[in-house]
């Protein structure tokens, strides 16, 4: 049975984090830059499966990590930050090595 989408960027969002906070690189910044990093990676799961995404689908995957950072962080998060979050994964997802540096980014969180 496959796990919901809530379920596994849950999982992500847990796992990185904790890399940042062992390495005591947890600030709004990486919290931004994880978070749009992880957002983008699932718009494009979203996208290489249908051939499309629905404004829907990028709200959706957007909300679903606003309600995990606000109810981990509660007000630590601006809704600047969030808007930040959003832009980025955008703009990520428009980047043709997208693929490559979001491997590299990863990569890069889990080594250190």
């Amino acid at each position: 049975m496959s796990q919901s989408i809530e379920v596994l960027i849950k999982k992500d969002m847990e796992i990185f984090v904790s890399m940042l906070a062992e390495r005591e690189e947890l600030n709004s910044e990486s919290i931004i830059t994880l978070s749009a990093h992880i957002a983008a990676q699932f718009m494009r799961i979203i996208y290489t499966k249908q051939k499309t995404i629905a404004i829907e689908e990028v709200n959706g995957v957007l909300g679903i990590i606003s309600n995990i950072l606000h109810e981990w962080f509660e007000d630590q998060i601006t809704t600047e930050d969030y808007e930040k979050i959003s832009k980025r994964s955008l703009d990520f997802l428009k980047d043709t090595d997208f693929d490559e540096k979001s491997r590299i980014y990863f990569s890069n969180l889990a080594q250190k």
